[in-house]
């Protein structure tokens, strides 16, 4: 699209601002999910140890391995897809920002504010200790329920 320099400004800013926010809300997606893992793995599980179940051991331990390993695995996926959309974004928003440092004033260009990014400096590596902490929670806390089943349910 050909624009001024100062229209392509406005449009470009407006753009920049639009990605930060929108890496704000993924960001925080991911964070969401990480302690709704950690939250549903400690409700089910409490469930389960919970009065009025008749869960044998090997069935408590069948149920709290494989709920487990499944909320780790939903996660697992759930952050990969979306740190994938994460990055595309930064370097979407990289490159909106290189095309407005390099706006020269009243010239008229061709700017293509969504063409592909080649690369991001802001990598969001925080983002993996939340992940890795909130399963290694979850791992933790399965690894105690199985080891001490019996303490839980009884010996039936």
């Amino acid at each position: 699209m050909r624009l001024n320099s100062s229209d392509a400004s406005r449009v470009l800013t407006a753009l920049i601002q639009e990605d930060r926010a929108e890496a704000r809300i993924w960001r925080d997606r991911i964070q969401k999910a990480a302690s709704s893992l950690v939250v549903a793995s400690f409700l089910t599980s409490a469930f389960l140890i919970g009065r009025g179940t008749n869960l044998t051991v090997q069935q408590f331990r069948t149920i709290t391995l494989l709920v487990d390993l499944g909320l780790v695995a939903v996660v697992a996926v759930f952050f990969w897809r979306l740190k994938v959309d994460l990055v595309r974004l930064r370097e979407g928003a990289k490159a909106r920002q290189d095309l407005l440092l390099n706006l020269k004033d009243g010239e008229t260009q061709e700017i293509d504010p969504f063409r592909p990014g080649n690369g991001v400096s802001i990598r969001d590596h925080d983002l993996y200790w939340i992940v890795i902490l909130s399963v290694t929670m979850v791992l933790v806390k399965m690894a105690v329920l199985l080891a001490l089943a019996t303490e839980f349910v009884g010996h039936r």
